[in-house]
């Protein structure tokens, strides 16, 4: 339920339909904490709040309701990637995306391309930026 609904919200913001957007979006959040108040540790409803909050470019919040569901699953996969994306892509974060990445995602993971590229990228990124501060 909630997948398809991100998804067409996703769909609305990339045919710049935000009005219908929004109203997905608010539809989904509705529908998370409606289930987090029958079933308190409900990581489904959290990620999908969080996604939300993602799309609605709260990302502090959405990071909270990651980080949530990894009070439960500390190894939840989607929800220590959403936080890799938003610290690295959105916060420049980049140290501590880098760390979940190294210490936690490519553990859990360690043949997935997409987490080797992303930390390939941010290792250069941080290396550049040493040898700058070094001229």
């Amino acid at each position: 339920m909630f997948e398809k609904m991100i998804n067409k919200a996703i769909e609305f913001l990339a045919d710049n339909k935000d009005e219908s957007a929004q109203k997905i979006i608010d539809q989904c959040i509705l529908s998370a904490q409606k289930n987090i108040k029958i079933k308190k540790d409900e990581p489904d409803s959290f990620f999908a709040w969080g996604m939300c909050l993602f799309l609605m470019e709260e990302y502090e919040q959405a990071i909270l309701k990651f980080e949530k569901i990894l009070t439960w699953e500390p190894d939840n996969e989607k929800a220590l990637w959403q936080i890799v994306i938003i610290l690295f892509h959105y916060l420049g974060k980049t140290q501590t995306a880098g760390i979940i990445l190294r210490e936690k995602l490519i553990k859990i993971d360690p043949d997935n391309s997409e987490y080797k590229s992303t930390l390939a990228e941010i290792d250069e990124y941080l290396s550049y930026k040493t040898n700058k501060k070094k001229k």
